[in-house]
């Protein structure tokens, strides 16, 4: 199954990556052979070339902010593809227990499982689909660290959400009957979606300096955790101090080592008994169990994702 991708957009990028290369493999040369010239010709040709590298650096920069915001959408896609695919592997080991309860025979286990089967085989390939789209983005810049700058970038604007349904229009909603299906109420299907009520809480600087219970070199005891559920170091619990900074750099309290994370990516506080989530205007953007936000209030069993890096808010154990 294949998913839509911007075909002209990853042409004019790797085009733009070409363009880049020969004019820094030129300015190598400018330096390799200075002597051969005089000092006015030598800073001439390699102004003109630095100059042009700058150009080049800028066209380059901005089609990565298309870029980012394709991947923005792909990341949300993929989120809500996950949820599909577990929920249709959860249906088949509920009807593979049921059928060793004896509510049905082999044969009824048989079509039914089948039905819910395929479905799942056409949620994983659309998963694949979309992880390729992904992968095929992602590599665009895996070799051009020295292109972006370091530190928080600002945010890009989030596009409209892609609709599935197009991809999908061939996968109809299941809902696999059993045998007490006539007495027991559907199950519904997980919303993904935040409460905008969830995401209008403003914060203050005088906040952010006020005193707090817990200093930010000491962990909350017996409050939530962070768990790394979906990443490099899978089954990481982080311990959350009343604030706890979240990013690529070093000096973050959790400290997450990949290329989509900003070096100062997300903070994590704690204001009046409640956590929220804030999005330090990093690139990739954080998203709150499939959707992008910049300040949410987190409730337990939330799903934060943060590049390829997929942690669970939970109490701790």
């Amino acid at each position: 199954m294949d998913f839509p991708i911007n075909q002209a957009l990853l042409q004019e990028a790797n085009r733009l990556k070409e363009e880049r290369r020969v004019i820094r493999e030129r300015l190598e040369r400018v330096e390799a052979n200075r002597a051969e010239v005089s000092t006015n010709v030598y800073a001439r040709v390699r102004a003109d070339y630095q100059r042009k590298l700058e150009e080049a650096n800028a066209a380059l920069l901005s089609k990565k902010g298309e870029i980012d915001k394709e991947l923005a959408t792909l990341y949300e896609a993929r989120t809500k593809v996950r949820s599909q695919v577990t929920q249709y592997t959860e249906e088949i080991e509920e009807l593979k227990f049921r059928k060793t309860l004896g509510e049905f025979s082999g044969k009824e286990f048989e079509d039914r499982s089948t039905q819910v089967s395929e479905k799942l085989a056409k949620f994983e390939a659309l998963l694949a689909a979309v992880n390729g789209n992904i992968e095929r983005y992602e590599k665009l810049f895996a070799d051009e660290a020295d292109l972006l700058p370091e530190g928080p970038r600002p945010l890009t604007q989030t596009p409209d959400e892609i609709s599935l349904q197009e991809a999908l229009d061939d996968v109809e909603s299941v809902r696999t009957p059993t045998a007490d299906a006539a007495t027991r109420p559907p199950r519904e299907k997980e919303d993904l979606h935040v409460d905008p009520a969830r995401t209008t809480r403003r914060f203050q600087t005088a906040d952010l300096d006020s005193d707090t219970d817990v200093g930010p070199g000491r962990h909350a005891q017996g409050g939530p955790v962070l768990a790394l559920i979906e990443g490099k170091g899978e089954g990481t619990v982080f311990p959350l101090a009343t604030e706890t900074s979240i990013g690529r750099g070093s000096d973050n309290r959790i400290t997450l080592k990949e290329a989509k994370v900003s070096r100062q990516h997300a903070l994590i506080r704690k204001q009046d008994g409640e956590w929220f989530v804030i999005d330090l205007q990093s690139s990739n953007g954080v998203f709150l169990n499939g959707a992008r936000v910049t300040e949410a209030e987190l409730q337990l069993g939330d799903q934060l994702q943060i590049g390829d890096f997929l942690l669970e808010f939970r109490e701790s154990e």
